[in-house]
């Protein structure tokens, strides 16, 4: 979801990392993680100024 008010922008979203199978042959569970970036439009174009993650349990 990407949120603009004049020349800001909110940009949230949640993805899921699956990771490749350890030498062992085990596979870490996947993670679930929320992003939020916020970013600010300038003469040369837009630029994220922040950006926030968190893993969710």
């Amino acid at each position: 979801m990407i949120d603009i008010w004049d020349d800001t922008a909110l940009a949230r979203y949640n993805l899921r990392v699956d990771f490749a199978p350890a030498a062992d042959g085990t596979v870490p569970p996947s993670e679930h993680i929320r992003n939020t970036a916020v970013a600010r439009r300038f003469p040369q174009g837009w630029l994220v100024v922040h950006n926030h993650e968190d893993v969710l349990a």
